[in-house]
């Protein structure tokens, strides 16, 4: 059966390329084979960086990056609930605005209707300025 080198645990690999005077050629050969643009090379070239990590350091990285991880989701979240809230707030707004000018047209469609019928009835203008709150000028172009 065949044995693959795991760069993470292979002390052999470890010992070449884990080494100070090693790590730049370890990461240009990277770059050369893999390319820049390739999300993978950052994970790898933080592999060849860690490599002459002792157990401690290796054990402190890992909790740092953890909690790196663990603020980027809480922040995700926290992004997500402000745009939810923030919709929702938006939306309720626009719906009390929009009730309040649907009411405002329907009480001024409603006087308009009622100052045509007491017209319509013989009644003076005046009165009916006085009675629906419409200007005398409003009155008589209905």
């Amino acid at each position: 059966m065949a044995k693959f080198v795991n760069p993470f645990v292979d002390m052999a690999f470890k010992r070449i390329s884990g080494r100070e005077e090693s790590k730049r050629l370890m990461i240009d050969f990277l770059n050369a084979v893999i390319g820049d643009k390739n999300p993978v090379l950052v994970d790898l070239e933080n592999a060849a960086t860690r490599l002459g990590m002792t157990f401690d350091e290796e054990v402190a990285y890992q909790r740092a990056l953890k909690r790196m991880w663990d603020y980027d989701a809480v922040m995700e979240g926290e992004r997500e609930y402000a745009r939810a809230k923030g919709l929702e707030e938006g939306l309720e707004q626009g719906l009390a605005e929009g009730r309040e000018k649907g009411l405002a047209e329907g009480r001024e469609e409603e006087r308009l209707s009622m100052a045509m019928s007491l017209k319509s009835l013989g009644v003076d203008v005046e009165t009916i300025a006085k009675a629906s709150g419409l200007s005398i000028e409003k009155i008589e172009s209905l």
